[in-house]
């Protein structure tokens, strides 16, 4: 099974998956640690719009290559999808709650005081508070994308049997019923943010579908895509796919979706010039349910401020004071991501593909891939090779 799912896997998206994850731990430490808090040592300014242009763009356009837009609705797909994506929604809120109640109690606060202040958080799944929204609670933070890809996975199979004008229009309909609706009210569960993202990954179903054409014409297909990012580097970076908020309007969002082809480009780059970089992204691609999940439970858990704090103490107030911060995380998540990797029940969740392995059969496979992407070997193939696709992606 495991070899099976290999062989389906498409190197460059797992690629591109993982500089959009790494991407996204790097704009949340560059919130956390800004300029504006720590004049000094904080986290260039310039930074978190450039990241925030294209990240979840990335994400969704991705999700949307490896989706069926033309399989219907059924009974064992929404299973499917709820065990791929509300399952870890549900373990990340536990370990959320739980973790929030211990460093509660290790700093003198009340830990039964945060753990309801998480649970309704876990309960309302959205990505941010919003004005209209029907409850105002701690939002959960980005692992609403969880439940918001979960319904556009509904919302495509709905609208999988229309002819493929009518599902282009529907795609469009939905799209501005997210953005129209979320200026005067807000519902629970990310319902509007999954709404809006089918069109991102309609996106990506197109790209997928008119690849070979887009390969033969790859330098004006470039050259359009940057034309489209640049815009939005200048003048974007604040929007929201979160809350279906697009400040910039356009620019934003048609500067994402040229930001995210460029980004499905570069694997080609890093894999022709950049072997060993190449093998290591991914190695995280393929792992991205974990890392980005638990990334966000020590996003929401971890005393930041207070980590903050010491790193000032330990390494000065310095321009590159957040570089360590940045590396710091980037191995603490990586070092959560083996330990869900070791323990079999986060193991059955975060990596199913592994399930009923023993724990030291768990470990082999870890220690052979890390050994398989340390060697040299061929480079990263790319998108516009034949290979299958599938239900293997997993976001």
């Amino acid at each position: 099974m495991a070899n099976a799912q290999s062989k389906r896997r498409i190197p460059e998206l797992d690629i591109a998956r993982a500089i959009a994850v790494v991407s996204i731990i790097i704009y949340h430490t560059g919130l956390t640690f800004s300029a504006e808090m720590f004049p000094k040592s904080g986290f260039p300014p310039q930074i978190v719009p450039v990241l925030d242009t294209y990240h979840l763009y990335v994400l969704f356009i991705v999700s949307g290559y490896l989706t069926d837009f033309d399989r219907p609705l059924t009974a064992r797909g929404v299973l499917k999808s709820a065990r791929g994506l509300l399952l870890p929604y549900l373990v990340a809120c536990l370990l959320i709650i739980a973790g929030a109640a211990i460093s509660a109690a290790l700093q003198g606060f009340d830990p039964a005081e945060q753990a309801l202040r998480w649970t309704q958080a876990a309960l309302w799944g959205a990505g941010s508070d919003h004005e209209f929204a029907l409850a105002h609670v701690t939002r959960i933070g980005g692992i609403w994308y969880l439940p918001a890809l979960f319904w556009a996975k509904l919302f495509i199979g709905l609208i999988a049997r229309l002819s493929p004008r009518k599902k282009a229009v529907a795609v469009v309909l939905m799209f501005a019923v997210s953005y129209v609706s979320g200026l005067f009210i807000w519902l629970p569960m990310s319902i509007q943010s999954g709404l809006g993202a089918v069109a991102y990954m309609y996106i990506g179903s197109l790209i997928r579908r008119f690849r070979k054409t887009l390969d033969r014409h790859v330098v004006p297909v470039l050259a359009a895509s940057a034309a489209l990012w640049i815009p939005a580097l200048m003048l974007g970076g604040n929007s929201s796919l979160a809350m279906c908020a697009y400040p910039a309007g356009p620019i934003d969002i048609l500067g994402g979706i040229g930001a995210a082809v460029c980004i499905l480009y570069m694997p080609r780059f890093i894999a022709d010039h950049l072997h060993t970089a190449a093998r290591l992204l991914e190695l995280v691609g393929r792992n991205t349910l974990a890392l980005f999940t638990l990334h966000i439970v020590e996003d929401n858990v971890a005393p930041w401020l207070i980590m903050i704090d010491i790193l000032r103490q330990s390494f000065g107030d310095t321009p590159v004071t957040w570089l360590v911060l940045v590396g710091f995380r980037l191995m603490l998540d990586a070092a959560l991501v083996g330990i869900a990797y070791l323990l079999p029940p986060t193991r059955a969740v975060f990596f199913p593909h592994v399930r009923g392995a023993s724990v030291r059969r768990a470990c082999g496979r870890f220690l052979h891939a890390l050994d398989e992407q340390s060697a040299p070997g061929a480079p990263v193939a790319t998108i516009g090779a034949k290979r299958p696709t599938g239900a293997h992606f997993r976001s």
